[in-house]
């Protein structure tokens, strides 16, 4: 019987017996770090060849609503992403910091992420109608309850996940529903 979790944004099944291992399951979680870790890369060079422009058009501007969703968008999302990549695989982290991170950069740092996103969304609706008052109103009402339904379904899951801590030579933790841990605790002893 497969157990099913929502880890970074998507379902999967954790099938923990003949199929599949612990260490399968370990080994998958690690590429998906290694394939993040590349995609922050490819970010870190478009911010070096674009920072010129950026400099130029965003900062020696005056700070406004756009510019605060601008800059959360580009920093704090590429920020929750280095910090993710670290907590699995980070040797050097102690299990407690890699346990915060994982806690932060799975759970907590999601509501963060998807209002910054959807703020996006929320600016360029309420410039397509010029800024009717009613419906940015509504729009920005729409976000906050999101944003607050986001958070508290993070606490839910918060409180069903714990970390798993795979031998030293891995390095890093990963996020797993509590019923897996109680299965692949023994694995690991």
């Amino acid at each position: 019987m497969p157990t099913y979790c929502v880890y970074r944004g998507h379902l999967r099944a954790l099938v923990l017996g003949s199929e599949s291992s612990p260490w399968e399951f370990l080994v998958s979680m690690r590429t998906e770090r290694f394939l993040e870790l590349g995609s922050l890369i490819l970010v870190a060079f478009d911010i070096t060849i674009t920072l010129n422009k950026e400099i130029r058009l965003v900062w020696k501007r005056p700070i406004n609503t756009l510019t605060l969703v601008y800059l959360a968008n580009r920093y704090f999302v590429l920020i929750q992403a280095v910090l993710y990549v670290l907590s699995g695989l980070g040797n050097t982290l102690s299990p407690g910091v890699c346990q915060r991170l994982n806690v932060f950069t799975n759970i907590w740092s999601v509501p963060l992420v998807l209002t910054s996103i959807q703020s996006l969304v929320v600016l360029r609706l309420s410039a397509l109608f010029k800024a009717q008052p009613t419906i940015v109103i509504t729009l920005w009402s729409s976000l906050l309850i999101a944003f607050v339904a986001t958070l508290a379904m993070a606490g839910l899951l918060y409180s069903s996940f714990q970390v798993l801590t795979p031998p030293d030579a891995w390095g890093g933790c990963f996020l797993i529903p509590s019923l897996v841990m109680t299965t692949t605790s023994g694995f690991f002893a």
